[in-house]
């Protein structure tokens, strides 16, 4: 057998190699196969999982915003019940302020009573009946501007075909009375404000007549 090829069979040795090289490559496709679908199937394990999570936080996020929602809702709810009730509680404050002035000053609620009977009086044409009124209230409160300011016109303007109660230079001192306490009204400025606008026409008018009675007067 010396110097004779090592005898391996019918197959020849490239024969053998050839089968070797095919189970070698076999071999890698089923790896590679398996990894394939074991990647395929992470990829989806992992999709699976990221919209599972994205699910989770678009849950999460409506279940927040529907809290938050909620909230705000009852947040406006309780400040327009405060706002309400805090009105409430304001009016009930000026009403109780009122009896309070009342209680304190009837003096002061009697001359308005009167004051406001003169008025419908005066607006009337019952000239001497309204400044009855206005007298009787003057004892009660001579510094009420609104007042002053009544007595100052009724004293200017009080004249009809029945009966007249003019009386210029009255009606000028009532009318100078209104705007001085006018000026130092404090509590009720707006009020103050207008019957002092009222005050100064009206007083321009009764001392043009007065000069112009006593014009007449100096003449004769």
């Amino acid at each position: 057998m010396t110097g004779q090829p090592y005898y391996i069979g019918a197959k020849g040795w490239d024969d053998y190699l050839l089968e070797v090289v095919n189970a070698v490559r076999d071999a890698g496709n089923d790896v590679a196969d398996e990894v394939s679908r074991s990647t395929a199937q992470a990829a989806s394990d992992a999709t699976k999982t990221r919209r599972a999570i994205e699910d989770a936080s678009l849950s999460q996020a409506g279940a927040v915003r529907e809290v938050r929602e909620a909230a705000e809702w009852g947040l406006s709810l309780l400040f327009e019940q405060g706002e309400e009730q805090a009105e409430w509680l304001a009016q009930i404050s000026r009403q109780l302020d009122g009896i309070a002035r009342a209680l304190r000053s009837p003096q002061r609620t009697r001359c308005r009573e009167l004051v406001r009977a003169g008025n419908d009086l005066m607006l009337r044409g019952h000239f001497r009946k309204a400044l009855e009124r206005f007298e009787a209230a003057l004892v009660y409160d001579d510094t009420d501007f609104h007042l002053q300011l009544l007595l100052g016109k009724l004293l200017l303007y009080g004249r009809n075909a029945r009966e007249s109660v003019v009386d210029v230079a009255r009606a000028v001192g009532a009318l100078e009375s209104a705007l001085d306490y006018s000026l130092t009204e404090r509590k009720a400025e707006e009020a103050a404000t207008k019957v002092r606008i009222d005050a100064q026409r009206h007083l321009g008018i009764g001392l043009f007549v007065a000069g112009t009675e006593a014009s007449v007067v100096g003449a004769e």
